[in-house]
């Protein structure tokens, strides 16, 4: 199994204190997502920002996943791809740690 890091974008939104992940899946669900990033590097959150990022960091929110999968040939998969692939180890997977801060959602699935 390799470690895989997905790291969407939103706009600056409040996060809930509660339902997280299904807060989650809305938003993504509602198209208010961008992919950013998506790679194999295990990462602090703001390790593999680039400056193009921290630029958005006053008007983003950031979502990173952190899971373990086989190998993803990562340049062949559409959005609608990587979106089914993490809807998948949201609805099946075993949710590990999730770190909420004012700008960001980690969540680590198993």
């Amino acid at each position: 199994m390799i470690q895989h890091t997905l790291i969407f974008s939103a706009p600056k939104i409040e996060i809930p204190s509660t339902k997280i992940i299904d807060f989650v899946k809305d938003l993504i669900s509602a198209n208010l997502t961008n992919i950013e990033y998506f790679g194999t590097k295990q990462i602090n959150n703001l390790d593999c920002f680039n400056e193009e990022m921290q630029s958005k960091t006053d008007t983003s929110t950031f979502i990173i996943f952190h899971f373990d999968d086989e190998e993803i040939a990562y340049k062949t998969h559409n959005e609608g791809a990587v979106f089914n692939i993490i809807f998948k180890k949201l609805n099946f997977g075993k949710i590990g740690q999730v770190l909420v801060s004012e700008t960001s959602i980690e969540i680590s699935v198993h």
